[in-house]
């Protein structure tokens, strides 16, 4: 698909980044299909995973950094 950025996502934590994911960042779940957040994340997990990359979950990632949660 043109304009995916889910190539993005598996390069970002072989150069020290993070993958970013969301609507403001890619509409399309693949070529002509809108995607939901929660379907953009569940592509994103699935990606990393496959490459053996550790996915954090959101609470696991908030003890790391130390925030609290209100």
């Amino acid at each position: 698909m043109a304009g995916s950025r889910f190539p993005y996502v598996a390069l970002a934590p072989l150069v020290g980044a993070n993958a970013r994911l969301g609507l403001e960042d890619n509409l399309y779940l693949s070529c002509g299909r809108l995607g939901t957040n929660a379907q953009l994340a569940r592509r994103v997990v699935e990606i990393l995973e496959r490459i053996r990359i550790l996915v954090m979950s959101p609470d696991e990632m908030c003890e790391k950094l130390a925030l609290k949660v209100s």
